[in-house]
Order: structure tokens, then sequence, then C-alpha cells
């Protein structure tokens, strides 16, 4: 199957016509989504599928930085609520057959890496294709409050630097809280402006930023 490097995009073809095998060239994992949708892997053997008339099937691959990936756990929800789950093949591979029409999303978890969500809409007698796209995060996340007497304090200034260089600034929201985003892995400083009239004993913070985490720093003040 191949891919248009859009992320979570959808093809559509015609289902086999009526009464007719609909190959779908996956593992027989398929058969455990067919009648039960238990997540165990089977064998190697290849099958046929019926399609049953009026309903839709979504097929897939899932790749984590463009490479396929198997045994990930594809979930199909529709209206929040699970419909079915896949573990995708040893070519990262998943399918879902007969559906009925309607709107539902597609989504996977796999530790350490960073998958989007996918939508896709159902409709008779048609397949839809859906990837699901993953990345390795390179980029970390750091965050926290600055308070004064045990409550947020807006409006407070706060730095992030690496050495002497500024990488950049922000305010506190309403709760005190400040966040940095795409941060590069690696040791960071975080500096904030005292608030008026507060007594804050740190006013610096050394933090280390891994890359798909996120750091907590917070800041406490008080004031009299």
């Amino acid at each position: 199957m191949s891919t248009d490097g859009s992320r979570g995009a959808a093809r559509r073809s015609t289902v086999a016509p009526r009464g007719r095998f609909l190959r779908l060239g996956l593992l027989a994992a398929i058969l455990t989504s067919v009648f039960g949708g238990k997540c165990d892997r089977q064998g190697p053997e290849f099958f046929g599928v019926v399609s049953v008339p009026g309903t839709g099937s979504i097929l897939g691959i899932v790749t984590v930085d463009v490479v396929a990936r198997p045994d990930a756990v594809v979930t199909l929800r529709q209206n929040g609520n699970t419909v079915d789950t896949f573990v995708t093949d040893e070519d990262g591979r998943f399918a879902f057959p007969n559906l009925q029409p309607g709107s539902y999303t597609l989504s996977t978890t796999i530790p350490g890496v960073q998958c989007d969500e996918a939508s896709a809409q159902v409709e008779a007698d048609q397949l839809i294709e859906v990837d699901l796209s993953c990345s390795t995060p390179t980029t970390g996340t750091v965050g926290g409050r600055v308070t004064v007497n045990g409550a947020g304090e807006a409006g407070v200034s706060v730095l992030l630097r690496e050495g002497m260089t500024t990488l950049a600034t922000t305010t506190t929201d309403a709760a005190g809280g400040y966040q940095f985003s795409g941060v590069a892995p690696g040791g960071k400083v975080l500096e904030i402006q005292p608030p008026e009239g507060a007594n804050c004993p740190l006013t610096q913070r050394s933090v280390t930023i891994t890359a798909g985490q996120t750091t907590t720093a917070d800041f406490v003040c008080t004031r009299t």
C-alpha cells in the first residue's frame, strides 16, 4: 500500500461487487476484528473476506518516521465509543471491514512516539484508506506555575535561556501558569521577574529538557 505523505490522508475506492470476495491481502488477524475485535495477532496465512452489501471498510498502515510499524494496536471509535481494535501485521497494515456508514476516528498509541489521530467517513459499498503517521519526538516541553502566597500570579515575565542566550520569553496566565514547547533537549535555565512587592527565594531554575517529555519547574513567592 502506498502513502501520499499526508497524515491521516483518506483514499476511497469501490468495494468488490455484491456476492464477491474482497481480497484485502492482510494477515488472518482480521478474523478477530470481524468476530469480536480481540487484539491477538494470528498466523501468517492470507485469506479473503466477504463484503457485506450496504457496509464499508477501512484499510490503512501505521508508520513511525515513515517506516511501517508492526504490532501496533489501532483503535476505531465512533462518537467517542470504541467500536473495534486491530493489531497491525508485519507490514504495519490494519483493516476494519463491514462497518456501518458514518463518521469514525482511528488512533494508535506507541510508547516513545507521537501519533496523529485520523478521521474517516465510511460510505456504503466503499473502501476507504486511512494511514496513521507517527514520529519520534525531537523536542520537549517545560512549564510550571508562579505562585504568591499559594495563589497563581498572572502577568509574571518568564525567560528561557541556554547559557547567556535567551531562547524565548512568555508571561504567566490567569492561573500563574507558563509553558515553552518545542524546546531542544539539554540543559536550560528558567528565570522570572519577581512580581511587584513579592519575595521569591528562587528567581532562576536549571532544568534538563528531554525529547517527548514535559519538565515542570515552579516558582514559589510570598508577599506580606
